[in-house]
């Protein structure tokens, strides 16, 4: 279904009969998508509104999205019902490998999209590693990558130098965490 707001359309519900993966597998998912977007642009729309994702950059719905060449805007004025804030508590082996595992999109007090990327030595050995977990930093609409980087890589600052991306904030990883 098309929400048309003006000059603005939204794509408000796209969904599968019955929830039948049946249809996944035949790649009907990616058609949901842009037969709308080819009938918006017969319309005159420039833009559409793809609904929002989760905020992880690795999770199925915002790669798919992210294909699309969407973009990442700006937080809404009001924050929607369903969001969480991440108050990281304890530095455990667990939460460090979540974190790894799971680049996001946060919105700090400006209202402006930041990527967070967490670093572990397992997966972070070589520049050609860095680049694999920094690579979403590409996405339209971030402002910036912070990257928090444990203490047992600090050739990473030399990489990240390297890459010579502005974007690229480089922070400790001991700084995420409460200590309140």
């Amino acid at each position: 279904m098309i929400e048309y707001d003006g000059q603005n359309a939204q794509l408000r519900v796209v969904g599968i009969k019955d929830g039948d993966s049946k249809y996944l597998k035949q790649g009907v998912l990616g058609s949901l998508y842009y037969f709308p977007i080819v009938e918006l642009k017969k319309k005159g729309f420039h833009n559409v509104n793809l609904g929002g994702t989760p905020p992880f950059f690795r999770e199925g719905l915002t790669r798919f999205k992210m294909r699309l060449l969407a973009e990442i805007i700006p937080r809404p004025q009001k924050l929607p019902k369903e969001y969480f804030r991440l108050i990281p508590l304890k530095d455990t082996l667990a939460l460090r490998t979540f974190l790894s595992d799971n680049p996001f999109l946060f919105y700090p007090d400006e209202k402006a999209p930041k990527q967070a990327v967490f670093l572990n030595k397992e997966t972070c050995q070589s520049p050609d590693d860095l680049y694999q977990n920094i690579k979403y930093a590409k996405c339209k609409g971030l402002i910036e990558t912070e990257v928090y980087i444990p203490e047992d890589l600090p050739q990473v600052i030399t990489w990240l130098n390297q890459l010579n991306l502005p974007t690229l904030i480089p922070k400790p990883f001991k700084s995420v965490f409460w200590n309140g």
